[in-house]
């Protein structure tokens, strides 16, 4: 059924539209070789920057570099827009592998940073949930999606001004279980940073709650 299946409907690389062999995903051996690490795996001074403000947070990590028409926009586009939940896995785990050897201190718990109900009900799933989900097979660490809530729904995020950005995200997240925050080692995972103010009010809101430490963890960031 499923050789079937395939004839009808053959499975093609996300990049280059060659065919899959059986043992490719998503992608064909050539593409995902090519897929251009961020220097913020192993450097990431300058990713912490942004969160200087937040002492709580001791590490940050991302995957790959988000180049405009490039490989990753593809990836992040079919999984946000095109309904491919398991492509989100599909990354995580292999960012997951990426930072399973480097990273500082064990990890108690990964938050995936949720979206707001209405605008997950249109999609169907938080890309963000299936991306934890890949990182949490490799890391074996708790996940949990419902210890913070988006309270509020906020508009689009991708044209506006770094300061208006920041003040669309105010009291946007809620922690409904702070218990589950306290002391833990926490890795939060997110698809895309741009200038960090989503990563940033997350963090604020649960650095309330006194956490041991939170570490960050895109699969993408521009370069």
């Amino acid at each position: 059924m499923a050789d079937f299946i395939s004839l009808l409907y053959p499975r093609v690389c996300i990049n280059c539209n060659k065919g899959l062999t059986k043992n490719e995903e998503h992608l064909c051996l050539s593409c995902e070789l090519s897929l251009p690490k961020s220097q913020h795996l192993t450097n990431k001074a300058e990713l912490l920057k942004k969160f200087a403000f937040q002492p709580k947070v001791t590490d940050a990590y991302v995957f790959l570099d988000y180049i405009k028409d490039g490989i990753v926009q593809k990836l992040i586009h079919k999984l946000k827009y095109d309904g491919k939940q398991e492509l989100g896995v599909w990354m995580g785990i292999r960012f997951g592998n990426e930072i399973a050897s480097i990273i500082n201190q064990s990890i108690d718990l990964i938050l995936p940073i949720p979206l707001h109900v209405k605008r997950q009900r249109i999609r169907g799933y938080n890309q963000s949930d299936r991306i934890a989900e890949g990182m949490q097979e490799v890391l074996a660490s708790n996940l949990a999606n419902d210890v913070v809530i988006r309270q509020k729904e906020t508009a689009t995020q991708t044209r506006k001004r770094k300061l208006s950005r920041w003040e669309n995200m105010r009291s946007v997240f809620k922690v409904i279980d702070p218990e589950a925050v306290k002391k833990k080692n926490i890795l939060i995972v997110d698809d895309v940073i741009t200038t960090g103010a989503t990563l940033g009010v997350f963090c604020d809101e649960l650095a309330k709650h006194d956490p041991e430490s939170l570490t960050i963890a895109a699969v993408a960031a521009g370069k």
